[in-house]
Order: structure tokens, then sequence, then C-alpha cells
């Protein structure tokens, strides 16, 4: 009986095993002789309908493997208009697709794997179109048309499962105003839906991942289709979750992407921007996105640098209209940290907080605060861009400001290693007249308390009501300083390169000038400034400068006992009470003091310009400066108050202050004192009266004759000083032994003159 039944075993086996055999000899027959190129055309019809563009295959055969092989070679997708002439949207040059055999039994494909060897993907794109869009915008299909394609998309995901598909290189070109390109390599697609390889632009890999919805949920554009990316290399690390929800009106979208990058500077010098400004230190930008194209919702935008320790930016807002004319509406906070960034950008900690408004014309602000330290500017702001015009208005309005606040001030020694450095010849600062004819600016300028800590002891107050239209610049100003106000107008002229300037001071108290305010007391300045310059550049505003500087006062003390000792030092007052050099503060008053500068094209001339009349000294002086050479020569004749010539010697004393800006050197003029002492030697020579004469001094007579008909202080003449002048009173004459008088002088003189000074 067992030998039996193991004999039926045997037998049904035996029959199993034959079946088999057949089957798998009829499989590799039926592989063999089964020409698969005959339904090419067919295949290449039905995905043309399906993705809506051209697709061509070259040919289509099977091969015989352990797993039963397709491989197809010449596999193209072409493109619609207007793009039809350019290179197709995707080249294959050959794939191997396995496929499992006993699903066919039932009309159904499992491709286990399919295999590319090279690819290529080329993107081209228009200011209206794109060749990667996968419904054409003006598309005339019918209806029963769509309906044809949308069956074949469901047949298609239906009868077909893809497991695998692997692609060794894939070349992308985008092509938009300029070529870019990248290639992939190591491509791993599984279940149609997680996408993984390596990216390869400008020799730096980046490696990545994308977790979505499968290729046919894409391709039928299902709703809530999610997305889930992730890029990561040496330079920075990006990763995008999120979803669409609408794909045809692009609404239900939401994404949160975060971008962390562990040096900015290499980051950026990737993509080529280089600027010693970058920092090299660890970035971090993240968004949240909801909405759609028309409004797309920004719930969070954080930008930091060194993980908040440096910089931190954090904002709300929308963008809409994305597609046609963006516009992106915020309100942003930021602060920036006392840390390393403020070193680098030479700046101090402060905070900016406010709303901006932007789009590819537009810019604006309601209102923008900047705070740093004790120093606040609240600015507003509307720009706009027509026929390639900038249209900006803007109001600046700050209760105290300092410079200082917000930028450090610049290295004492690293200014004096510079200042030692060997001089190189730079060109000039060009002016920007071309900008100024591309801009109309109507601003509101108002600083209340403007501190400026080099030359001023106290405050500015600045208001100011600048336009520019049509390349002419008009800014009218008032100017609250050295508790006296200057008022004025700039005016530049882009079409003529022209600058003028006008400008009135009153009562301006120069003891808030700081290098005067140990030296003076009281002095009140009244000035009158008119000047005109043209030039393309800084240099030529210089060499075309034509103008006139006025400035005049009639009261005031000098504490200063350089200035004080100065007689006593010239010998002017060699037979008069001799000056004191103690260390008690020994005060002149200022009789007045005058300035009359005429400049011409650059050079300040004249023979008397300045004049300083003292109870104690008198001083005239002239001479030139060159200002685009920057040099100067002026001579200083001090006198005494009195009007009386003491001696000779007091007509010899001549100090020349002479040299460039940053090497002047005063010393005694020896030519003029032998000039001098000659002409008094001849005239004793000849008999000439030259005995010392005293006379009355008229006062402000130094000032006056500078000054001439251009006063700015009216003189107000009192009955006694009138009759003083009309009726002055010769004082007795001493009677003097002028041969040996002048004998002495002229010794006296020609030793101190021409001896070098110790």
């Amino acid at each position: 009986m067992v030998r039996k039944i193991w004999r039926f075993i045997k037998g049904i086996f035996g029959i199993i095993f034959i079946l088999l055999f057949v089957t798998i000899i009829g499989l590799i027959i039926f592989v063999m002789t089964f020409d698969l190129n005959r339904y090419k055309d067919l295949a290449a019809a039905k995905l043309t309908l399906i993705l809506d563009r051209p697709v061509k295959i070259e040919s289509m055969h099977t091969k015989l493997a352990l797993i039963p092989t397709i491989t197809i070679t010449g596999f193209e997708i072409l493109n619609n208009e207007p793009f039809q002439d350019k290179a197709p949207l995707l080249t294959i040059q050959k794939m191997d697709a396995e496929l499992e055999l006993a699903p066919l039994l039932n009309s159904q494909m499992n491709i286990h794997k399919i295999n590319l060897d090279a690819a290529t993907i080329n993107l081209f794109k228009t200011q209206n179109a794109s060749n990667w869009t996968l419904s054409n915008a003006n598309s005339t299909h019918t209806k029963s048309q769509t309906d044809v394609k949308s069956t074949a998309k469901k047949n298609l995901q239906k009868n077909i499962h893809l497991n695998l598909v692997t692609i060794s290189t894939l070349n992308v070109h985008y092509n938009a105003k300029e070529t870019q390109s990248v290639e992939l390599k190591h491509l791993e697609l599984k279940n149609l839906h997680l996408l993984s390889g390596e990216l390869v632009y400008k020799k730096q890999p980046f490696t990545f991942s994308l977790n979505a919805g499968t290729i046919f949920d894409l391709l039928d554009q299902t709703p809530n289709f999610p997305v889930d990316i992730k890029i990561q290399s040496r330079l920075a690390n990006l990763t995008l979750n999120g979803k669409i929800g609408n794909f045809q009106e692009l609404t239900g979208l939401q994404a949160t992407i975060v971008l962390r990058s562990n040096n900015a500077k290499n980051l950026l010098n990737f993509f080529n921007i280089d600027n010693p400004l970058i920092p090299t230190q660890n970035t971090q930008l993240q968004l949240q996105l909801s909405g759609n194209l028309d409004n797309l919702t920004i719930k969070q935008a954080k930008f930091n640098i060194n993980s908040d320790k440096d910089l931190s930016l954090d904002g709300t807002g929308t963008l809409k209209d994305i597609s046609k004319n963006p516009v992106l509406n915020m309100d942003i906070t930021a602060q920036l940290f006392d840390n390393k960034l403020v070193e680098l950008w030479r700046v101090q900690p402060m905070s900016l907080s406010g709303d901006i408004s932007v789009s590819p014309t537009t810019f604006k602000t309601k209102m923008m605060s900047l705070d740093a330290n004790r120093s606040d500017v609240k600015m507003s702001v509307d720009a706009t861009m027509k026929n390639n015009k900038y249209n900006i208005s803007a109001a600046i309005a700050s209760n105290f400001l300092n410079i200082y606040d917000f930028v450090k001030k610049p290295d004492a020694k690293k200014t004096s290693q510079v200042s030692e450095a060997p001089k190189q010849n730079t060109q000039t600062t060009l002016i920007p007249w071309q900008t100024l004819k591309a801009i109309n600016l109507n601003l509101n300028l108002d600083v209340k308390h403007l501190q400026a800590h080099d030359w001023l002891t106290d405050y500015i107050g600045i208001t100011a009501n600048p336009t520019l239209i049509n390349g002419t610049l008009k800014a009218p100003f008032e100017l609250t300083a050295l508790n006296g106000k200057s008022t004025g107008t700039i005016t530049a002229n882009a079409s003529n390169q022209t600058i003028t300037v006008s400008a009135k001071g009153n009562n301006l108290n120069l003891n808030g000038l700081r290098f005067l305010n140990q030296d003076i007391k009281d002095v009140i300045l009244q000035t009158k400034v008119e000047a005109t310059a043209k030039g393309q550049d800084a240099q030529g505003l210089l060499k075309n400068l034509n103008g006139k500087l006025i400035a005049q006062t009639n009261q005031g003390q000098i504490i200063n006992k350089w200035f004080t000792n100065l007689p006593k030092v010239l010998n002017l007052n060699k037979n008069k009470q001799n000056v004191s050099f103690s260390n008690t503060d020994s005060r002149i008053l200022i009789t007045c003091a005058a300035a009359n500068i005429i400049i011409k094209n650059g050079v300040i001339v004249g023979k008397d310009q300045v004049a300083l009349e003292t109870n104690t000294l008198d001083i005239m002086a002239g001479g030139s400066i060159d200002l685009p050479q920057k040099s100067m020569d002026i001579l200083l004749k001090p006198s005494l108050p009195d009007g009386t010539a003491d001696d000779w010697l007091s007509l010899s004393k001549y100090i020349r202050i002479s040299g460039p800006f940053d090497k002047l050197t005063p010393r005694v003029d020896t030519d003029q004192v032998a000039t001098n002492l000659l002409q008094a030697g001849v005239n004793k020579l000849v008999g000439a009266e030259t005995q010392p004469v005293s006379t009355t001094k008229v006062s402000n007579a130094m000032c006056q004759n500078v000054l001439g008909n251009e006063a700015l202080i009216k003189k107000e003449k009192t009955p006694a000083a009138v009759k003083q002048t009309e009726q002055p009173k010769p004082q007795a004459q001493k009677p003097v032994n002028q041969k040996q008088q002048f004998e002495q002088q002229l010794l006296d003189s020609l030793f101190q003159a021409l001896t070098p000074k110790q």
C-alpha cells in the first residue's frame, strides 16, 4: 500500500514538473519570438495622450534573463509650442525594465526594476511660459479628449506597479536668461514616491531625498499632495515639509522651510557673492507659509546669525500675487547684539522695528524705528519706480541722534598707521550726476538734537526739506547750533554739474567749538557764505570753486597764554610793562574780528583778508590758500593796539605760516624784515622824518577796512565817538636822538630777524 501511494505521489510531481518545464520552455520561446517592437508606436501614443506632449520611442525589445527584461532605446519626450524647436524635455539613451511574468496573465504589469544608464532633462522658460508645465494653459482639448486622458491615466495607474527606478547619471539644463546645469548621480525612485540621490553643482555635491505622493498622484493632481524634501552638504542643510492642497488653483499650500549653514561666507561665496562684511558665523532661516499664490501668509519668518547671539530677525506678513506682481508685506523686529558681528561691521548694538511693503517696483514703510543707546530714528518712506525713474517721498525724524551710537569711532592707532603709509595716486571721488537724474525726491528731515562728538560741545538741530526733480536738487535748511541759527539753501544741477551754496549764520557762539572752548569766551559770530562749484568729481569741484565768506564779531575774550604772551615774545611792547608768564589766565578783550575771504578757482588770494583787534595786540592776515593743492602761504602782521610805533623793531615783526596742510611751518619772515629795515635806513639817510609818532587809533578801523561795505554788524556811533573821530588830538612828541636810535634799532632788528631760533 505504501509503495502504491509513493508511486502515485511520484507520478503527480512528475506531471507537475513536466507542466512547469513546458511552461518555461513556452515562455522562453514567447520571449525570444515575441516582437515587442511592433507596439512601440502604440506605447508612444498612449504616453503622448497621458503627458499631453509628443513622445518618441526608437525601439523596444525583450531579452532572456533570470528575470525577463524589456530594453527601450531612444526614448524622448518632446516640447509643445513655443518650445517645439528646442531640445527635448527628456532624453533617455537606454532603459532596461525587469518584469514579473505571472501578473501579465491578468493584464497586470509589475515592474521590479528600471535601470537608466544616462538621461538628460532640458528646461526652458520665457516670460510667459515654461516647457515643464504638465497641462498647457492654452489647451483647447474637448471634454471627450479630457475624459480619454483621465481614463488612460487611471488605467495606467491601475495596471502598472513599479518597485524601483535607478539612474546612473541625469543631466539637467535650465535656460532662462542664462544656462545653468546640474548633474544628478545615483538616483533611486522607490515605489514612485521616494526619490534620493546626489546632486553636483559647481563641483559641489549635495545629497538629497524627496518623499512625496506618487507620480500618479502628481499626474492626477490629487488634493493635499505631501512634500518632504531634505538637502545636505558641507555648505548648508535645507528641509522643506508641506503639502499642496489644490493643484489647479494652487490653494491650500502649507510649507515649513529651514535653511542652516555653518559658515555664511562659504555659502555665499559658492553663489559668487563675496564681500569682506559677510560673517563666517553659522546662520539659520526658518519660514512657515500657508495659503495660495494670490495670498500667501507668512506665519513666521526667523533669521539669525550665530544662534541669536549676533543677530536676530523675526517677522510675520503676507506675500500676494506671486505669479504676476508679487507684493511682500511684513512686520519685522531685529536686534543686533554686542558680539563678533558688530566688530566686523564696525557698528554698535541696535534694534529695528517696523513694517515694510515691497514689490518689484515699490518700497513702502509706514513707520520704521531704529534705536541704539540713546539715539532714535523714525522714518517713513514711499518709493516707486516708473519709466526707469525712482520717485521717493520720505520723512525722517529724531529726537536725539548721535552718529556714534550706531557706528564705532575710527581706531586712532589704525588711522595714524594709514596716514603714515606711503601716499599713492588714487582716482578722485566721482559725483553721481546721472543718479540725480534718475531720482525724484521729496524729503522732510527733522532732527531735534544731533550730537557731534569731535567738533561741537552741544547739540545741533536740523530742519530741511530737500527736493530733487528732473536732476535739480534744492535743499533749504535751518540749523540750530552754537546757540545761534543758520539758514540757507544748497542747490545742485545735474545738467550743468553745478553746486551752489547760500547761507547765513546769526549769533553763533564760538565757545561751542570744542577746539576753541578753552581759549576764548563770549565770541559771538555773524557769517555769510556764497559759493558755486562745477565739476564731474570732487577735485573738479575744488578747482572750479568760486565764492565769498564773510564773518564778523565785535565782542569776546581770548584766554590763551600763548596769545597773551605774544606781544612780549615779539618784543612789540619792548619799553612797556612786561607781560607775566605765570600760570594765571590772562584775558585779552576782543574789540573786533573780521574775515572777508574771496575764492577764485579754488584759491583764496588776498592781501588783508582777516583782522583781529584786541586791547593788547592787533593782527592783520592775508595770503593764499590753494584748496586743490592743499597748501597755504599766510602772512600775519601783528601790531600794538594804541597806534604807536614804540620802536622800529615793531615794523619788522612779520610771521609767515606756509606749507602743505599736514606740514604747516610758522616762521619770522626775514625777507619782509630786511625790506622794512632797508626802507627805514634809506629814509634816515635822505633825512626823511622817521621818529615814532603816537596817534589815537580809531576802534574797528582794521575790521572795517577788511569788510568794506559788507559789514554784517551795524555800527552804532556815539556822539563822543564821532567827536573823537572827527577831531583827534595829537599827543606831544618826545625829543629823541634820531641817529643813535636808528643805529641801535637797526642792529637789534637784524640780529633778532636773522639769528636762527633755538
